[in-house]
């Protein structure tokens, strides 16, 4: 990975327009809580409303694929999040 120090979030704006094409912008405001190895992302998202993303990470590449999706499950049900709720990964 390749690490940048960035004046400003205006400076930033301008090297990105001037290498890419903007689609969107998206403004939100984010809050993350940690527990363990466990994520929790609770953005505010201007005109569309509000989210919660469940990220379990592998720190030590132990515990494998199928459970960190079973802890992200498990707080999903405690957080009793509905299925119907559930939006694909962005």
């Amino acid at each position: 990975m390749t690490m940048a120090v960035v004046g400003s979030e205006q400076a930033l704006d301008h090297v990105l327009d001037s290498a890419l094409e903007r689609d969107v912008v998206v403004r939100k405001q984010r809050h993350i809580w940690c527990l363990d190895n466990v994520k929790f992302h609770v953005d505010t998202v201007d005109e569309l409303g509000s989210f919660l993303e469940v990220e379990a990470i592998d720190y030590d590449g132990d515990r494998g694929r199928d459970a960190l999706q079973d802890q992200c499950h498990e707080y999903v049900q405690l957080l009793s999040v509905h299925l119907d709720d559930l939006e694909a990964p962005s």
